[in-house]
């Protein structure tokens, strides 16, 4: 109904894994701002206007040494 000005979807693919009878794509297409924070371009990313990479594990480690 043109409610929602902004959604962040974190990872997954709804577009993808929601029934096509709930129309997940239809009602998305209808908000404003659409932003998937994802590793992966998909069918819910192709929906979005914008992409925000997401970090894989490996890129995300800390590498500091603590010292006590």
């Amino acid at each position: 109904s043109g409610e929602v000005d902004t959604i962040i979807i974190l990872g997954g693919n709804p577009a993808y894994s929601i029934s096509p009878e709930y129309g997940f794509d239809k009602k998305l297409s209808k908000v404003k701002d659409r932003v998937h924070l994802t590793m992966f371009s998909n069918e819910t990313s192709q929906l979005c206007n914008w992409v925000v990479p997401q970090l894989h594990y490996l890129e995300s480690w800390n590498d500091c040494i603590h010292l006590s």
